[in-house]
């Protein structure tokens, strides 16, 4: 609008100055073909329209015409001598006001200025620039499109499809899948973390291996030893591990011992269970050594010790008790057996020593007695035939003790007839 406006105040000063009405009425006509351009019209110094795209204008009033609504603008145009431009109310509209000299045709300045008013419609513009911005937005959709798609190729060459590599890796390795490996290729950061990733997998899967190998050493021990390996959780209230010699000592198949936490108890000697279950239950700090005595399934008693010890866990909290229990029945009934034959053989030595004391009593009564019975004879040989005496004195061959008596023929039973003893 401003070339148009600044173009035609010239070229009507020009053709005015030149005294030629018809030229500039021609010029004026012609910038009606411009796009959007409603009319236009020339103001002379007495606001009357001189020229007009619309010849029903010409010749009329300031207030008249199509441009009354413009008087405002057109005074103060005239005033500052400067041209302006305005956007009508609603914004569908624009309107400029171009000031010129008018020169008489004597080519002397009159001072009086002309005003060229343009009045357009910028509702068709608003159309096309709203269509263009619209194909604009419709081609950069396109392109964005274009590229959104080149790029989510790449991405999911470059990004997507080496990201869901590893994620896959980890969930096969978290399934126990310790062989998965990520092998991206490439020295971008995605492969750097893949190759620090497989690093970790493998030494993982050396460790697992190692783990594997100390366990199967343990449990090949542990099944193999003549004591019960076991282990219980204080959380869980129940033992987590027992090896196979659990089912040979008390009976019970190892897995209702991994199910039932009152198998053990159950199985203690009614004699025995208070004190053993509050050795278990009491101090979890420090090892314990308790000998007790259970009732297998078959109705058996049987003897076992019992070593346990804390497992710390790593926060330090005892939250496990381990332990080593052993069937020392063998040795119980070994100890009885070896008891009993003391209690005999000191009951035997006791014996003994009374029959070399009474052998010993006996040797020494008899030779008391021996001259007891040879002075018996002597008297009886010195008495006179017939006298009373002689019947209450001993006839030798009916004392025994004449002969020498051998301790060793002694004994405790009561004496019998021939018998050399006394006793």
């Amino acid at each position: 609008m401003q070339f148009l406006g600044t173009k035609l105040s010239s070229m009507t000063a020009f053709l005015v100055e030149m005294d030629s009405p018809e030229g500039a009425q021609r010029e004026i006509s012609l910038s009606g073909t411009s796009p959007g351009l409603r009319h236009t019209l020339v103001f002379n110094a007495k606001d009357e329209v001189q020229f007009a795209t619309r010849y029903d204008q010409r010749g009329l009033k300031l207030a008249e015409s199509l441009g009354a609504n413009h008087a405002e603008l057109i005074q103060s145009v005239r005033k500052q001598s400067c041209s302006k431009i305005q956007i009508t109310r609603g914004g569908n509209g624009m309107v400029g006001a171009f000031p010129f000299s008018i020169v008489a045709p004597s080519r002397v300045n009159t001072g009086e200025v002309g005003v060229v008013l343009l009045d357009f419609d910028m509702s068709w513009q608003k159309a096309i620039m709203h269509a263009s911005e619209i194909r604009r937005l419709q081609i950069g959709s396109a392109v964005l499109l274009g590229l959104a798609l080149v790029f989510s190729f790449i991405f999911h060459r470059m990004l997507t499809a080496r990201v869901r590599r590893i994620v896959e890796v980890a969930r096969q390795l978290a399934n126990g899948n310790l062989d998965a490996r990520a092998r991206l290729a490439g020295g971008d950061e995605l492969a750097r973390l893949a190759e620090a990733f497989d690093s970790m997998a493998a030494q993982l899967q050396q460790r697992n291996s190692e783990l594997n190998a100390s366990e199967q050493r343990f449990r090949q021990m542990a099944e193999n030893a003549g004591e019960i390996f076991w282990l219980y959780d204080f959380d869980l209230g129940r033992a987590v591990y027992v090896n196979q010699i659990f089912e040979r000592i008390f009976g019970v198949s190892q897995t209702s011992y991994h199910t039932m936490s009152s198998v053990w108890r159950d199985a203690i000697h009614p004699e025995d269970k208070e004190r053993v279950i509050a050795a278990f239950d009491g101090e979890r700090e420090r090892p314990r050594e308790t000998e007790y005595r259970i009732i297998h399934k078959d109705g058996s008693v049987r003897w076992l010790r019992d070593r346990s010890f804390p497992v710390p866990g790593p926060d330090g909290t005892v939250r496990r008790v381990g332990g080593v229990t052993e069937d020392i029945t063998a040795r119980k009934l070994a100890e009885e057996e070896k008891a009993a034959f003391e209690r005999k053989l000191q009951e035997t030595q006791r014996l003994e020593s009374l029959g070399v004391l009474a052998g010993g009593i006996a040797h020494d009564f008899n030779n008391l007695l021996t001259s007891v019975l040879g002075n018996a004879s002597l008297a009886r040989m010195t008495l006179p035939h017939g006298d009373e005496a002689t019947n209450i004195l001993p006839r030798s061959r009916r004392w025994p003790f004449a002969q020498p008596i051998s301790a060793s023929k002694c004994s405790l039973t009561p004496a019998r007839a021939g018998s050399p003893c006394i006793f």
